[in-house]
């Protein structure tokens, strides 16, 4: 009797990344081995998809590093799932496929859909977030002055009357620099004077720059105002896209501003021996969701829009196994955003139809492909709780066939 099926028993909790791998969720940060069924998360839109499943941490899992295009990295599973298509190819690659198949494919980078900005209600700031962005980037650590350039001078004031501060000169100019305070005292007790010179004092980015928490719990609108006074004070826009330059905190965290926003931006240290810090931290990006990434006119009139919509995996390396998990989301394209700079990955399945793509090679004819799979599908691989079949089956030596799903 000619056997009919090749079968395969796979095991749909492979589908994991390490348990602690940063997840973006509407109230902050938390990792993989922490989430639980209920908890939000966010999908490729940007809006929160609930985690519909969160299965038991793995051990002994064959793991791979997967590093993207801006230096950023996962550890994942071999049978962990990336909507992906070799770098180049045609459209028809961009499909579903394990981090094993990634790593042993010819390709040399991997490309894989950028997500959308994350979306989060409203927030009651303390501060207006584009003049802290501002002070953030040219203001006095320990004050309320701000220093703005003569080409400069009259937009800034512009921009400050328009969100209701009012800035005055302070101080002594010194060549095209202008001193600008926010405070409407001046001596002794000055950075207590007015509404925002009193909610700057009481941020803990005061004497530390950072940008608090809570302005990345912010909404889009809030954060790009953030962003806006960030670049607007010590940004550019140049022919590799724009350009922040600051500190290493303060860099990480417009790096991971931009990230929240859906751009894909990269960061480098460059040495420069003239600096008291030994170089500057530059954060680099070509903006594609934010469209007004300035309110000066004269920076926002040299921005250039990217028009990708992907980005790049850059490299696969198998590392020694760590501990991992898998989750399953509640989202139409099965996709959520992890890892710190918020790339798109691949839950695990409920349903098995993409069992073709992870049949072990023992289980593949060199040039059909996989054979019809039975695939059991279990919680905690404690028993199956369903069984589907798929897949194309010989009906005899002649090649009659057909296609066959049955649910049992």
């Amino acid at each position: 009797m000619v056997n009919l099926f090749r079968w395969a028993s796979i095991h749909i909790a492979n589908e994991a990344l390490a348990v602690h791998t940063p997840i973006p969720t509407p109230d902050g940060w938390t990792t993989m081995g922490e989430l639980q069924a209920g908890d939000m998360i966010y999908g490729t839109t940007g809006k929160p998809v609930t985690v519909a499943e969160a299965f038991s941490v793995q051990a002994g899992r064959d793991c791979f590093r997967v590093t993207f295009l801006d230096g950023t990295s996962v550890i994942a599973s071999d049978g962990h799932l990336w909507k992906a298509k070799p770098s180049g190819w045609p459209k028809q690659y961009n499909r579903v496929w394990t981090t094993r198949q990634m790593y042993e494919h010819k390709a040399k980078r991997w490309a894989i859909p950028i997500p959308g900005p994350q979306e989060r209600p409203e927030r009651d700031l303390p501060m207006d977030p584009y003049l802290l962005g501002y002070w953030l980037g040219d203001g006095s650590t320990a004050g309320c002055n701000i220093t703005v350039g003569d080409e400069d001078l009259e937009a800034f004031t512009a921009n400050m009357t328009e969100i209701g501060v009012t800035v005055r000169p302070v101080g002594t100019k010194k060549g095209a620099a202008n001193r600008m305070t926010f405070s409407d005292k001046t001596g002794f007790g000055a950075n207590m004077g007015g509404e925002q010179a009193r909610a700057l004092r009481l941020l803990p980015c005061y004497r530390d720059k950072h940008i608090p928490e809570e302005y990345f719990l912010a909404s889009i609108d809030q954060r790009i105002a953030l962003l806006q006074g960030l670049l607007d004070s010590d940004g550019c826009a140049a022919k590799p896209g724009i350009i922040f330059v600051g500190r290493e905190r303060l860099s990480r965290d417009v790096f991971q501003l931009l990230s929240s926003l859906g751009e894909r931006p990269t960061i480098a240290f460059r040495a420069d021996a003239r600096s008291r810090d030994g170089g500057t931290w530059r954060v680099s990006f070509n903006p594609r969701y934010v469209t007004e990434c300035f309110r000066l006119a004269r920076k926002q009139a040299k921005v250039v829009r990217a028009t990708r919509t992907e980005t790049n995996v850059a490299s696969i390396e198998p590392v020694e196994s760590v501990p991992v998990r898998c989750i399953r989301v509640d989202a139409e394209d099965s996709l959520f955003q992890a890892g710190e700079s918020c790339q798109l990955t691949h839950n695990t399945p409920l349903d098995s139809g993409l069992a073709r793509a992870r049949v072990p090679r023992a289980h593949q004819q060199p040039e059909q492909g996989p054979g019809p799979v039975v695939v059991h599908e279990r919680e905690h691989g404690r028993r199956a709780v369903r069984v589907r079949l798929l897949g194309q089956t010989r009906a005899d030596s002649f090649g009659r066939s057909r296609e066959a799903e049955h649910d049992s």
